[in-house]
């Protein structure tokens, strides 16, 4: 089933890979630690940290929704340009993540005086979630 050149079976999968991804990446298995120190979130006490747990509901649902809300858009460009192979749909995310993601992602860094190495686990985790998104929509079409 499509609906406007887009697959809703291809953008769940790719919303949900992009959840997979952020709880490994943001795990101490990969980049818990330091991105938490660069957020200045080394010393959290137990009640912020039971503060914090109240409040990620919410947070992982709208993160869910801006998921599923991109990979919708990939897909629909990739239906608009013609997008027919994997590797075509890896390029044209890479490019989308390099012309759009990133410089969004540097400019907020900028401004927000945010560290680096928080900069460059966020938008590397974009990337790589643009990368495995483009892997699912493009076996939809």
């Amino acid at each position: 089933m499509r609906w406007m050149g887009i697959s809703p079976l291809a953008v769940f999968l790719a919303g949900m890979a992009c959840m997979v991804v952020g709880f490994l990446w943001y795990s101490p298995i990969l980049f818990a630690k330091p991105w938490m120190k660069g957020m200045g979130w080394d010393s959290v006490s137990a009640e912020q940290i039971a503060a914090a747990k109240k409040k990620a509901g919410p947070m992982y649902a709208l993160s869910l929704f801006f998921s599923f809300l991109t990979a919708a858009v990939l897909m629909k460009f990739f239906s608009a340009i013609g997008v027919h192979t994997s590797p075509k749909a890896l390029q044209i995310a890479g490019a989308a993540w390099l012309g759009f993601i990133m410089p969004v992602q540097a400019t907020g860094a900028m401004f927000g005086r945010q560290k680096r190495v928080v900069f460059l686990i966020n938008t590397a985790y974009q990337l790589v979630c643009m990368i495995a998104s483009a892997a699912i929509l493009a076996q939809f079409t």
